[in-house]
This record gives C-alpha cells, sequence and structure tokens, in this order.
C-alpha cells in the first residue's frame, strides 16, 4: 500500500495460550485510491489586465489528483520556455499561483500553469492565461501587502517544514522571517527566493512557536504570523524486560513514553487486555503472576510495543551456582567480609557458626541483611572454618570456607615532602613491610588519579626493590613543570589489605599572565595601562614588563617605554610614553619574578591614540635636500610616485582617503588613482608666508624633499585613507635653509596622483 494510505494497511496480532497459538487479524477498510493526475479543463482563461507598477495573481486551480505532492511552474508563451523567478515573482507550491509583486510592461505575455507529479511521472499544463500590462503615464507607488500566506501548520518531530510568505508592492518588498518566541533553529534553518521560503529542517519539539514573516517598502510594511505546532510519535523513555523474581516477594513493571500527544499507555498479559495505566505494582508474588507481558503505547502518530516475561519461582536454598569462597584470607588488625548468597525462593533466612559455635552480631561480629559476615579487627584466633546456613519453607542447604590471617602491611618509610622550581627533578619514596607470602603492589597517584607511567613517562619514572617481607618504591619526577605540584600517594596493596602514606609537592615557577588588560587616560603620545595580577607561582612578581604593537602595521610586539621606567611587582598599572599620534595600539603585560618571565597577558582592547597638534620647528632642525621624481605617461597627465619613511615628527592619521582638492585654483586637481584598498597617502602643501598659493604634492611615503628659496615658509601635511581625512600637522620654518620633511608613519604602500603636464614653480 502506498505510504500516503496505512488505513488500508492489516493489523495482526497473536497469543499463545495452554499450548494453542491464537491469530486475530483486523482489516479497517477506507476509501480506494487511484494514483492520478487528471487534466486542465479545456475552458478558455480571461485575461488579466493590470496597472503597471501594481501587483498580479494568476490563479493556477490545479485539476483532482493523488497524492497530494505536486511541483508548480509557469510557462510563458510557449513550452518549454519557462519564467525565472525572483524577489518580483514567486509560484507558490501550496496552490500553485502566481504572483507578481510589481507589473512591468516586460511581464506582458500568456502564462500557462505547468505542473508535475513526481510519484506518477506526469505532468499537464492548463490553458494560457493573457496578462496585460497598462501603461502608466507615472507608476504609482503601493505599500507592502502580503498574499502569500502559509496556515497553522501541524508537522511531526523530525520532519521538515517550508513556511511561504509573498508579498505585492512598489517598490518591491523587503521580506524577513523571525520567531516571535525564540530563535530561530541555530543550523537548521534556510531562508532562500529573497526571503519568501523559510526552511526549516530535522523539526525538534522547541522549534514549535509563532513565526512572523515581515514585508516592507518604503510606502509600508505588513506582516503576517504563523503558529507551528510539533507533534511526535511515542517513543521510549523506559520499557519492561524480562525478569525473574521470588515468590511472595514485590515488584514493579513500568513503562513510559515520550510522544505529543501524550500517549496512552496500557499492559496485555498473555495477549489480553490487563491495566490501563504505565505501571503495574506486584506484592506477595504468586505462581499466577507469571507470564508474558506487552507494554503499548499509542496516540495518534503511531504505535510502540515492548515485550517482558516474568517468571515466579520457588525452591529450596542451593549453593550450586555461588557457593562460600573455599579459601578465604585476612590481615592481622584487619576486617574481612565473608559473602553468602545462595538461591533460594522464597528469601531464605541465614545464620552463621565457627565450626561448632554459632555466632550473634556484636562489636566485631556482623551479619549483613543480605546474608553476608563482616569480622573487624581480627586476630590470629579468628583463623578456623566457616558455615553459612540457608533455610526457607522448602528447604536448608550450607556452604563453607577457612579463614587464614596474614601479617599486616606497614609502611616503614613515607615520602617526605618536597619543594623545588620548575625544571627542576624531584623524588620520593616508599618502603613497607608486609606478609611474605603475599604479593605486594606499589600504586602512586597525584591527587587521587593514580599515576600511569607509560603515558607520563616524560616526567615520571618508577623503581622498585623487593625482599623478603620488605619492599620499597621509588619515584622520580624530571623536569618538574606546575601541573605537577599536589599531594603524592604511596598505596602498598596486597590480596588481602592495603595502606596509604601521602606527602606535598610544592612546584615554584614563573608567573602566570596578568589579567583584565585594559588601556584609559588616552593622549597623543601616552596611555595609560591597567591590569591584574596572575598567579605568582609560590615566587613574588618582582617587575612587571609592558609591550605594544602598531594594529595596522601588526608589526612584532615591542618593549614600551613607561613611567615610571621599571614596574614594581605590586603594580597594578602604568603610563607607557613616546607613542606616536593618531596610532591604533595594543597592549599586553608580561610578569616576572625570581624564577623566570611568565607568559603574556592576552591584549587589551584596541586605542587609537589623539592628533598632533601643531609646533614650529627651526632652521637648524632640519635640512633638505632634492630628488628628480619618477614620471609615468597617463593619458594627457603624468603620475608621480614617491617613496617616504617615517621618523620622529608626530603621526598625522592613519585613516585616511580623499586628497585636500583645488588647492592652485583652475590650476591643479588632485585625485587619487589606482589605490590599494586600505592604502594611505599623505599631502603636503608649502607655501611663503603671506601667499594665498602654494606647491602641493601627494605621497605614500613617509618623507620628500621640498625646494625652497629664501625666506620664511609654512608646511602642512595631512594623511588620508578610505577612513577620511587626518588632521593638519603644521611646521613653520624661518630663514634660507634646505629641508626634508620626514614624516611619522609606519605605514608604507604605492599611490599614483595626476599632476598637470606643466612643471609648478619650484623643483621637485
Amino acid at each position: 500500500y502506498p505510504e500516503e494510505s496505512p488505513e488500508n494497511k492489516i493489523m495482526m496480532s497473536c497469543c499463545h495460550e495452554s499450548g494453542l497459538l491464537h491469530i486475530t487479524k483486523t482489516e479497517i477498510k477506507s476509501p480506494s485510491f487511484v494514483l492520478d493526475l487528471d487534466m486542465f479543463s479545456t475552458d478558455e482563461r480571461e485575461a488579466v489586465y493590470v496597472k503597471e507598477g501594481q501587483g498580479a495573481v494568476l490563479l493556477c486551480d490545479p485539476p483532482p489528483h493523488f497524492p497530494a505532492d505536486l511541483f508548480f511552474r509557469w510557462i510563458l508563451n510557449e513550452f518549454p520556455e519557462f519564467i525565472s523567478l525572483d524577489k518580483r515573482r514567486f509560484v507558490s507550491q501550496t496552490t500553485g499561483n502566481l504572483y507578481i509583486s510589481t507589473v512591468r510592461a516586460s511581464d506582458s505575455g500568456n502564462y500557462s500553469c505547468f505542473v508535475s507529479s513526481p510519484s506518477i511521472a506526469k505532468s499537464v499544463f492548463s490553458k494560457f492565461i493573457p496578462l496585460v500590462p497598462i501603461a502608466e503615464r507615472s507608476l504609482r507607488k503601493y505599500p507592502a501587502d502580503i498574499k502569500v500566506k502559509s496556515p497553522d501548520t501541524y508537522t511531526l518531530l523530525g520532519q521538515n517544514v517550508t513556511l511561504e510568505c509573498f508579498a505585492l508592492g512598489n517598490p518591491i518588498p523587503q521580506i524577513r522571517w523571525r520567531k516571535l518566541d525564540g530563535d530561530l533553529p541555530v543550523h537548521r534553518h534556510n531562508i532562500s527566493m529573497a526571503g519568501s521560503l523559510l526552511h526549516l529542517y530535522d523539526i525538534q519539539y522547541e522549534d514549535e512557536g509563532l513565526y512572523e514573516c515581515e514585508a516592507d517598502n518604503s510606502k509600508g510594511k505588513d506582516r503576517h504570523k504563523v503558529h507551528l505546532y510539533v507533534e511526535g510519535a511515542p517513543e521510549w523513555v523506559e520499557k519492561i524486560s524480562s525478569s525473574e523474581r521470588d515468590i511472595g516477594g514485590d515488584y514493579i513493571m513500568s513503562c513510559l513514553a515520550s510522544g505529543k500527544p501524550k500517549p496512552h499507555v496500557h499492559f496485555l498479559k498473555n495477549g489480553r487486555m490487563y491495566a490501563k495505566n504505565h505501571e503495574l505494582h506486584f506484592t506477595d508474588l504468586t505462581f499466577d503472576d507469571s507470564g508474558m507481558y506487552q507494554c503499548i503505547a499509542e496516540n495518534r502518530h503511531g504505535t510502540i510495543y515492548a515485550n517482558a516475561e516474568l517468571r515466579v519461582f520457588a525452591s529450596a536454598p542451593s549453593f550450586e551456582w555461588n557457593p562460600v569462597k573455599p579459601k578465604l584470607l585476612g590481615a592481622k588488625n584487619g576486617r574481612v567480609v565473608i559473602d553468602c548468597k545462595p538461591r533460594a525462593a522464597p528469601r531464605p533466612s541465614i545464620s552463621w557458626s565457627k565450626g561448632t559455635e554459632l555466632l550473634h552480631n556484636s562489636s566485631r561480629i556482623f551479619i549483613w541483611p543480605d546474608g553476608s559476615l563482616e569480622l573487624l579487627n581480627i586476630t590470629k584466633s579468628d583463623e578456623g572454618k566457616y558455615i553459612c546456613f540457608a533455610e526457607n519453607d522448602r528447604g536448608r542447604a550450607n556452604s563453607s570456607g577457612s579463614l587464614s590471617v596474614t601479617d599486616a602491611t606497614k609502611i616503614t618509610l613515607a615520602p617526605s615532602n618536597a619543594d623545588v622550581s620548575v625544571g627542576k627533578s624531584a623524588r620520593m619514596e616508599c618502603a613497607t613491610s608486609h606478609d611474605p607470602t603475599l604479593d605486594l603492589t606499589f600504586i602512586w597517584s597525584l591527587d587521587t588519579h593514580v599515576i600511569d607511567f607509560d603515558r607520563d613517562r616524560e616526567h615520571y619514572e618508577h623503581k622498585m626493590d623487593g625482599q623478603t617481607g620488605t619492599s620499597s618504591s621509588e619515584l622520580l619526577i624530571s623536569n618538574t613543570q606546575l601541573r605537577h605540584a599536589g599531594r603524592y600517594s604511596c598505596t602498598a596493596q596486597t590480596p588481602v589489605d592495603n595502606v596509604t602514606a601521602s606527602a606535598e609537592l610544592v612546584v615554584r615557577g614563573p608567573p602566570g599572565p596578568p589579567g583584565g588588560v585594559r588601556v584609559d587616560e588616552v593622549t597623543t603620545n601616552r596611555v595609560r595601562v591597567i591590569w591584574s595580577h596572575g598567579t605568582d607561582n609560590l615566587s613574588p612578581i618582582s617587575k612587571y614588563t609592558i609591550q605594544y604593537r602598531d594594529v595596522r602595521e601588526q608589526q612584532e610586539w615591542r618593549e614600551a617605554s613607561t613611567s615610571p621606567v621599571n614596574v614594581e611587582g605590586n603594580a597594578e598599572m602604568a603610563t607607557v610614553i613616546n607613542l606616536t599620534p593618531w596610532t591604533e595600539y595594543e597592549f599586553r603585560v608580561i610578569a616576572t619574578n625570581t624564577l623566570g618571565t611568565g607568559p603574556p597577558s592576552d591584549p587589551s582592547p584596541k586605542i587609537t591614540t589623539r592628533e598632533a597638534s601643531e609646533f614650529l620647528l627651526s632652521s637648524s632642525e632640519e635640512t633638505i635636500t632634492c630628488y628628480t621624481p619618477t614620471v609615468q605617461s597617463r593619458y594627457y597627465s603624468r603620475m608621480y610616485f614617491f617613496w617616504c619613511r617615517s621618523l620622529w615628527i608626530p603621526c598625522l592619521c592613519h585613516a585616511l582617503s580623499k586628497l585636500i582638492m583645488n588647492v592652485f585654483p583652475s590650476t591643479i586637481a588632485s585625485s587619487v588613482l589606482n589605490t590599494k584598498k586600505n592604502s594611505v597617502c599623505f599631502t603636503v602643501l608649502y607655501r611663503q608666508e603671506g601667499q594665498p598659493s602654494g606647491m602641493l604634492y601627494t605621497t605614500v611615503k613617509q618623507s620628500i624633499d621640498l625646494p625652497m628659496k629664501k625666506g620664511d615658509y609654512l608646511v602642512e601635511v595631512r594623511a588620508h585613507s578610505e577612513g577620511g581625512d587626518g588632521a593638519v600637522a603644521q611646521v613653520r620654518i624661518a630663514g634660507k635653509t634646505t629641508f626634508t620633511l620626514q614624516i611619522l608613519s609606519s605605514l608604507m604602500w604605492y599611490l599614483g596622483v595626476k599632476l598637470p603636464i606643466e612643471p609648478l614653480s619650484g623643483k621637485l
């Protein structure tokens, strides 16, 4: 039968009783379905007239079919020209209708609904529907209007679900999905068709809830809510299993099932209804309680079964399968437990004797509820034959074993406490006396974890020396690390007893990384770095070192200049000085003690120092040299390339992009050509004091040669990148001099600048 019609299946059950097999058959009859997809109606479809800018809906109206799974597409003008779907056009796989959010003149044509049935590999298509857009002098705008609305949906656990949402409107609406009572399932959802389809995979119970589709454009919003209900077939949480129980005893048989709706649970015994709940309570079991039990859990989505046999038996006590151990050992002054577990039903009464002496509970002797015998503080006088007697209403039996008392194991040399530095070695010794007739084993552990000498042989080595009645063990720890610190225990173990002695190992080492590094009080060239102490690893911290790096350059970490110069071990803040203005930095802190330097902290959050203000240089502080720039022809212009490196004038800015425009009105207009992403350039303008115009240069380098005649000059430098303009730094130069302007920055890229063919005043 097809999966879509489970009601046509035959339900069968069978039971066995009194040696006869009874089979019951139940057949549920339902209407017959034929797999088919009928043809569309041959009636002509009416034309659809729509103003341009408005939305349109073309109805599919699929013919009768079975099963229900269909796939819809639309033909435009002729087969097989199928329309492509995008954010403006959508085909509902529920109704088959075609939706166009905003009709355009290009949508004019004849449309046919094409329907395919994957189950029977058959396709049919409808009569063509003419779509006639009506031209508008000016397209009007319409608010978002949701036309495709998924109804409230029921689904089963583990299945996949697709929710549809599509809106008409001009401009084309944007569609978004969200879950109102939680988040969309992580890694189990997907949105496609420009937001029109929300796919949910491997549905879980927590996915149940209210989902909202929102469509909006510049004219308005529309919303639609869909409630998703998740149900599931029954699954066992706890089920019955076969068991053998003593006559006269108590027993609980339990079945628990999950599912939605909540499954109904009931029991059958030997194929017949027995109880309509999830638990069976038996008290004072009899032979009549024996049988085959079946637990059934069912809801509208399925039925599950669990089967078990309950056997109630009675017998006289027997030690055939579990006799008392014939030879028993116990250590002097120790404890011994002798088991007595006969097979019997009903449960037998237990008694013990030593030879002919009947034993009773005392300060040294105790008979447990399960029949086991416990002896405390045993001595040589406790040696002998012990007999367990078991008796019930069906008979009695006994079993015996002989107890021998051995010398107790004693620690004669306990391990001593040790204190070492990281990288050094440590040694611990342990010696014992023990009964020479018994095998002895040493077990070393660290903080209750047994040391695996094979796995940890890089650091641990175990040596053992044994003589008659005495043994010793030595634990060697090489290249000690901080993780090796702790409490070491030596356990000497024989088949009858064990003793333990412990010692502490202290490992001192370099400090751990400081924590919580952050930065405040940011100026042009200094910041305050704050941190919290890390672990000192049992050796006081003597000093801290602060490191920094330029984020944009990703340079190596460098040691920072600080105030105070030496940062003491009890400090939790220091000022970093001599930084570059308008530069993005991150900082980290390293602690040091007498045993070494620890690992660095995590980097601080990134900060940018403030921009620098202008300042005055005297003519004796700088010199100028002149070089001819590289010139490349490009159409009607030339490109000049410069290379600069940084020195000490405060940084301008690392977030750069635009150039100063029209410095010489109608004479020069600078623009950036072929800049790389995140590239940085510098614009240099210099002019004589009192003059309205001057010379403009653009470069990516960090120094530039400027020709100057006698007189006073004003030099302005600005940095640029995609992030915007930096601040202007000014330098005033008095008197006749040669001057090399050096720009402090560590960013180096190439930049082309378009300049006029005719040379400007001065020599480059």
